[in-house]
């Protein structure tokens, strides 16, 4: 077995464990292991052996072929010589993988006798054609390389779900939440806990670079209550959190491209605690972003003997406009609020309130950044309707969906109903989306630029858990009817699935499940043309995944996140959907 070898890079910081086992067979012979990232040089021991003009060093083969297309763009790239290689020639500045634009590609190299691996840290971008050059590559006697141009290829234009990788450097993380642009770029944000203190913790990810280093954008004496964070456009991206004890209040960060962080701010100060401080807190934040200069924060605000719903504004070269109170009484209790706004600015709220009563409540957006109930959006029964949540298409369209508990609304079981409202707030009739099948968790809804909209959720059919999905149909103003997307599982999760879709129609629905004495992470994919494909199982790494979180950009790349968790340890696991 190799050494391990600690790589540094383009702010990254990579771990490789090189394995020739896994590349060749066997681990004898003359072998060597040199690593090279974009902009720099490798060390090597000055060579023993001189070049022979007589000899020549000749490729016998190449895996992938040269001229190859539709290649994985994650796998090992091998090249077989007729002799053994000169180990001291196998160097980032001898061993070369590059694009057509000519930017060299970070990689690992392993060689071993008249084999050569060369295995890229990066994911290799969509249908691109790439090349290996080796010119001062040379064999145990001194051979030298005919031709320095060993073989070029083009990789597939599939999107692909990539390894998982630990972003956190401490194993002491949580919480973690994601965001990614149209350009493919990502920043992902967590708990960063210490004996001391916890912080936030933060990462970039780049198509070029991948992941960078992992910074700090906040130290502090209070455990984090919970973080989210939006792009705002290609450019920007806002975070917002707040924090368990005696500091909850509303904080808020701005990200902009090659800058970085702004210092942090209040958005609502902390509500002065009496006593023990183990009164309830402003949780949970929704956050949504119209990806052209705008975003929009919501969340519940504790306060004295009640709730409040609270909405902030940010526009970018603006930052963020005052607190918006959109609806506030005594002795009420508030559930999650949602919001949602799509591309062109229209932004709709929806919240469940209880006392004595249920009662779930729409709000428009106005130019004036104020909200406004929507007339008979409403629901006001001494009945259990609960868990509200919304998307709103591009004519300003919204699908409005919840939970009701039993057919009488107060005993039983759940269903999932779903409603239509118009740009122009028609309001329209209540659909149940679940076909009065079993027990229904919270739904969670997705939706895509053409208007077709996904809901998912679990549901416990006779003491087996199934994740169903219903979509609605845009051109066919309907809903398609329940799939049955896993059945007869051990869902691990008092949260619903996570569901998104892309620009040309892709769902991914992500979940978890126990297998035997493991949690796992699984997705599935639909494709409009194909249906769903097969499960994925991504959590395989050690330890129990846990509170994942799933992002699509707009182009159709995605970033999947969850916390791994071992008996002391606690890391943050990623894997790329590009």
């Amino acid at each position: 077995m190799e050494p391990i070898s600690y790589l540094f890079g383009n702010g990254m910081r990579l771990l490789v464990l090189l394995i020739c086992a896994s590349l060749f067979e066997g681990c004898g012979g003359n072998k060597g292991s040199q690593h090279g990232y974009k902009g720099e040089s490798a060390s090597s021991a000055s060579s023993s052996a001189s070049p022979t003009a007589q000899e020549k060093l000749h490729l016998v083969s190449t895996s992938p072929v040269t001229q190859e297309v539709n290649v994985n763009r994650y796998q090992t790239i091998k090249l077989v010589f007729d002799k053994n290689l000169n180990v001291n020639s196998v160097t980032a500045e001898n061993v070369v993988l590059k694009d057509d634009a000519n930017n060299r590609i970070p990689v690992s190299l392993v060689a071993l006798d008249n084999k050569l691996a060369v295995s890229p840290l990066q994911r290799l971008a969509r249908e691109t054609n790439y090349s290996v050059d080796a010119l001062g590559l040379q064999g145990q006697s001194g051979e030298t390389l005919t031709d320095g141009k060993l073989l070029s290829f083009t990789t597939s234009t599939q999107r692909e779900w990539g390894s998982a990788f630990q972003v956190d450097s401490t194993n002491n993380a949580s919480k973690a939440h994601a965001t990614i642009n149209g350009n493919g770029n990502a920043i992902l944000v967590w708990q960063q806990a210490s004996v001391a203190f916890a912080g936030i913790g933060y990462s970039t990810y780049g198509r070029e670079t991948g992941w960078a280093k992992p910074g700090a954008l906040l130290g502090m004496s209070y455990e984090l209550g919970e973080i989210k964070i939006a792009y705002v456009d290609d450019e920007h991206a806002v975070a917002v959190w707040r924090l368990n004890g005696c500091k909850d209040g509303t904080f808020v960060s701005s990200y902009t491209a090659r800058a970085g962080w702004d210092v942090p701010r209040e958005l609502m100060p902390p509500y002065p605690y009496r006593g023990s401080c183990l009164g309830p807190s402003n949780q949970t934040i929704s956050i949504t972003s119209n990806r052209a200069g705008k975003a929009i924060a919501a969340y519940r605000y504790f306060k004295g003997s009640g709730y409040s719903i609270h909405t902030n504004t940010y526009v970018v070269a603006e930052g963020w406009n005052p607190t918006q109170v959109v609806s506030r009484l005594d002795e009420m209790v508030y559930e999650i609020p949602n919001v949602f706004i799509n591309s062109r600015g229209d932004a709709f709220l929806t919240f469940a309130r209880y006392y004595e009563w249920y009662q779930m409540e729409l709000h428009k957006h106005t130019t004036e950044d104020s909200w406004k109930a929507v007339p008979g959006s409403g629901i006001d029964y001494k009945n259990e309707y609960h868990s509200a949540n919304l998307v709103v298409d591009q004519r300003g369209d919204v699908t409005l969906v919840w939970a009701r508990r039993g057919r009488d609304g107060r005993s039983g079981e759940s269903q999932i109903f779903a409603r239509r409202i118009s740009a122009s707030l028609e309001v329209g009739a209540d659909i149940d989306i679940t076909n009065s099948i079993g027990d229904a968790s919270a739904p969670a809804i997705a939706i895509d630029p053409s208007g077709n909209v996904a809901v998912a959720w679990s549901h416990n059919v006779e003491g087996k858990t199934h994740i169903y999905v219903n979509r609605y149909s845009f051109l066919n103003d309907s809903w398609q009817g329940i799939e049955d997307v896993a059945m007869d599982i051990k869902y691990m999760s008092s949260a619903p699935p996570q569901i998104a879709a892309d620009k040309d129609g892709h769902i991914v629905i992500v979940w978890l499940q126990q297998d035997g004495s493991k949690i796992n992470l699984y997705s599935r994919r639909y494709v409009p043309s194909s249906g769903w494909e097969d499960a994925r199982l991504h959590s395989n790494v050690n330890g129990d995944a846990n509170d994942p979180h799933l992002a699509f950009g707009s182009d159709g790349d995605a970033i999947l996140s969850w916390e791994s968790r071992e008996p002391t340890i606690s890391k943050i696991v990623v894997t790329m959907f590009d």
